[in-house]
């Protein structure tokens, strides 16, 4: 005959509970640590059942053991019935009109609800999706956001813009509704104001920081002039006005030509190509003269 060692001793020694688990191991080691060569298993089983039940102590304790099977069972079912929260987004595309970047790179969305799903990085959520056309226009990006928020599922936060003259007005909407916005693009400066924006992010920086950059390649390469060709809109101003005072800073000759935009129905119209086809041509020109 086997025995099984005996239990530590503790100072809890006097509780029903602790003589009855001892019992609980006698019983359990003299049914299945004893050698029986005529008997089976399920004969053994039958006897344990016998030995257990026949003690007050351990039928409570079975008792016990059932009931907190069943309830573990059922909260593990309703946990796994339960409905995810959905975590909706609003996506903001310029798809349409001058810039199309939009139809490249709109499949992006579902590659990284795809990746956030496999990593289960939100397992507790079901992600989903509006977007809206925003033209590269301040008037269609708060168009598209405002049908966004009231005509669906109103969003938990926006994603893109991507032009500063969307990014601008709709991060001031955003920060009404005390909604984060995060944009892979727009580049303005004003957009780094955490008062003015304070739920705007972005993952690029603005343009202007990139003076100093072209500057250092100026001095680099030894070239002591250049040429600024930069659209009126507010941002491409300050951009150009930022590169044109870093390289006279650096005594480096600017030839500069500003092109108009014509705003036609919000939309962005760039002078024909043709006409910025001569424009190029004559910076050059000049800026070699």
């Amino acid at each position: 005959m086997y025995h099984l060692p005996q239990p530590h001793k503790s100072n809890v020694e006097g509780f029903p509970f602790f003589r009855s688990h001892k019992l609980f191991l006698f019983y359990f080691g003299r049914v299945f640590w004893t050698p029986a060569k005529k008997q089976t298993l399920s004969d053994n089983f039958a006897r344990f059942i016998h030995l257990v039940m026949s003690n007050v102590m351990m039928k409570v304790l079975f008792v016990c053991a059932a009931l907190c099977f069943m309830f573990h069972s059922l909260y593990a079912g309703a946990a796994m019935t339960k409905e995810k929260e959905i975590l909706q987004i609003g996506l903001l595309l310029p798809y349409s009109q001058g810039w199309t970047v939009g139809q490249s790179i709109g499949g992006a969305i579902l590659v990284a609800i795809e990746k956030v799903e496999l990593l289960r990085i939100l397992p507790h959520h079901e992600i989903r999706y509006r977007w809206a056309d925003t033209s590269c226009a301040a008037y269609d990006g708060i168009h598209g956001v405002l049908d966004l928020y009231t005509k669906y599922a109103k969003p938990d936060v926006f994603i893109g813009g991507g032009c500063s003259v969307v990014c601008e007005p709709v991060a001031l909407i955003s920060a009404v509704w005390n909604l984060p916005q995060i944009s892979w693009g727009c580049n303005s400066p004003d957009l780094s104001d955490k008062l003015k924006y304070p739920t705007f992010s972005r993952t690029v920086g603005p343009w202007v920081f990139l003076a100093p950059v072209v500057g250092d390649l100026m001095d680099t390469f030894g070239w002591n002039r250049a040429a600024i060709v930069a659209t009126s809109e507010h941002i491409m101003q300050l951009t150009a006005n930022a590169f044109r005072d870093e390289l006279l800073g650096r005594d480096i000759g600017v030839y500069r030509h500003d092109l108009k935009t014509v705003v036609d129905h919000s939309k962005i119209v760039v002078e024909r190509m043709g006409v910025l086809e001569d424009v190029v041509g004559a910076v050059k020109a000049e800026a070699r003269s």
